[in-house]
């Protein structure tokens, strides 16, 4: 009867290592692909690479609508014909590149005759 009970209980001892182990390997995975989002799709707010806006207006139809979600990555580079996402007066504005003079921008939305009256500098861009 003895040997019985030392078998029971070592049984349940390794169930419990077992189940230890399982929630373990269940964190390292989780906190792993956790991770692997971040550096993919996190937004740029808390570290990742992407920034995310919801278009609001009729500048960039119809090509996008209001209430569209934008995500874009900062590029290297951008050359005339890009659409990209400028921090510019306080809020992003989502336009495409008309002009390019090497230090500045000249952006314009695709629905408008008129190009923008600011200019953008590379470090407005976000994506």
């Amino acid at each position: 009867m003895l040997s019985l009970e030392l078998a029971t209980r070592r049984h349940l001892h390794e169930r419990s290592r077992r189940k230890t182990r399982r929630h373990w390997l269940e964190f390292w995975a989780t906190l792993a692909i956790l991770a692997a989002w971040l550096f993919t799709y996190g937004p740029a707010l808390v570290g990742g690479p992407i920034t995310y806006a919801i278009v609001s207006g009729q500048s960039m139809e119809p090509m996008l609508h209001t209430g569209d979600l934008v995500l874009a990555r900062i590029q290297s580079d951008y050359q005339v014909g890009d659409i990209v996402i400028t921090n510019v007066l306080g809020g992003y504005v989502i336009h495409k590149v008309v002009a390019h003079n090497g230090k500045l921008f000249h952006t314009q939305g695709i629905n408008s005759d008129f190009a923008d009256t600011w200019n953008i500098r590379a470090d407005q861009i976000v994506g």
